[in-house]
């Protein structure tokens, strides 16, 4: 974002209440509703550059929160592969319980959190 006092200013037309969603969120950021705006339209031009669109990250940042939330984590996916073949190769009786008893709990967890559980895979 430049910061040049001398940077040339446009106007943009907003709705009304969206407007005065930025004035809010300007002053509980301590900014100003200029720097807010050119802050929020810099970082949708930059995703809109990466060839994707505000509504994919938004909607990807909350599957990535719900699954962690949830108790889902990130690895190395080879690595996770090997370890649950071998763990599952080890005492397949065993690890066919521990899956067992996870899905039942992720499919009661779910169908508590959702009216329609199904669609939060989707």
């Amino acid at each position: 974002m430049s910061n040049s006092s001398t940077s040339r200013r446009k106007m943009l037309a907003a709705q009304e209440d969206i407007a005065n969603r930025i004035v809010d969120l300007a002053q509980r950021k301590d900014m100003t509703v200029y720097q807010t705006v050119n802050d929020i339209l810099e970082q949708a031009l930059r995703v809109e550059e990466l060839g994707m669109s505000l509504r994919q990250v938004v909607d990807e940042r909350w599957m990535l929160e719900r699954a962690q939330e949830t108790g889902f984590t990130f690895t190395i996916e080879q690595l996770l592969y090997r370890v649950v073949d071998e763990a599952y190769e080890s005492d397949k009786e065993k690890y066919a319980v521990i899956w067992r008893e996870m899905g039942h709990w992720y499919g009661k967890y779910y169908q508590a959190k959702h009216e329609k559980p199904l669609d939060a895979f989707r």
